[in-house]
């Protein structure tokens, strides 16, 4: 599955997260897309509730808050109900 993952900067409360995904399909085309607000963070540490945006069939939204921290390398690691992988970073 390709996703990507934008986080841009905000305050608790914000949505500072997008994050689009091709539904598992391996195209790499956006089927399914998300946002997902800040309800806390830290230094090291970001708790985000996700809130489900638009979708066709098949699109659906993980349970539970997504929490994303700090790597010693400066990269970014995300779980969410059960699953977890690091962020690479693209410009």
């Amino acid at each position: 599955m390709a996703v990507r993952v934008i986080l841009v900067q905000g305050a608790v409360g914000d949505p500072i997260n997008t994050t689009e995904t091709d539904g598992g399909t391996g195209t790499g085309k956006v089927v399914c897309t998300g946002e997902a607000t800040l309800v806390s963070a830290t230094d090291a540490r970001l708790v985000l509730q996700p809130v489900p945006l638009s979708g066709v069939s098949g699109c659906t939204q993980l349970p539970g808050y997504s929490i994303v921290t700090l790597n010693a390398d400066g990269s970014l690691h995300v779980t969410q109900d059960g699953l977890s992988g690091d962020l690479t970073r693209r410009t």
